[in-house]
């Protein structure tokens, strides 16, 4: 039995044995009645009981599910954001001029910042280049430096 089956079935569960109490404790107005019309009022009470505990469960269901869909959301920007860096990395390293270990890739959202040094301004243009054109990137702020010889 899934989580939301045990649920429900709890929530009805209760309410039965919450009509029940009911039906065991009705006033001398109830008394007066016949043993059918008491259980036909308590199976409506129950009904309407168990009904709207349902629309109560249906709608923390639908919290719960919206929640849910965010964080996944979430995570698979997150994963994005770590596939485009791990991607410009990969390109870095078949350049000889662009060392892996000397510029730092961040990536946020598909924005992606350059920081640390390389030897030359070609250098500095050509990773711009390499992270401009990795897909799912939106932009890029390249803040490498030139080393001074």
């Amino acid at each position: 039995m899934n989580t939301q089956n045990h649920v429900r079935f709890t929530t009805i569960a209760t309410a039965l044995l919450a009509a029940g109490v009911l039906f065991g404790c009705q006033s001398q107005e109830q008394d007066s009645k016949t043993v059918g019309q008491k259980l036909d009022s308590t199976i409506e009470s129950t009904k309407q009981a168990v009904n709207e505990a349902g629309d109560k469960l249906d709608q923390e269901t639908d919290k719960i599910r919206d929640a849910a869909k965010e964080s996944a959301s979430r995570m698979s920007d997150s994963i994005s954001d770590s596939s485009i860096t791990a991607s410009i990395q990969a390109s870095f390293l078949k350049d000889p001029d662009l060392s892996v270990l000397k510029i730092d890739v961040t990536t946020h959202d598909g924005a992606v910042e350059l920081a640390g040094k390389v030897k030359t301004d070609d250098a500095k243009e050509r990773a711009g280049k390499i992270a401009s054109a990795t897909d799912g990137v939106k932009s890029v702020t390249n803040d490498l430096v030139v080393e001074s010889s």
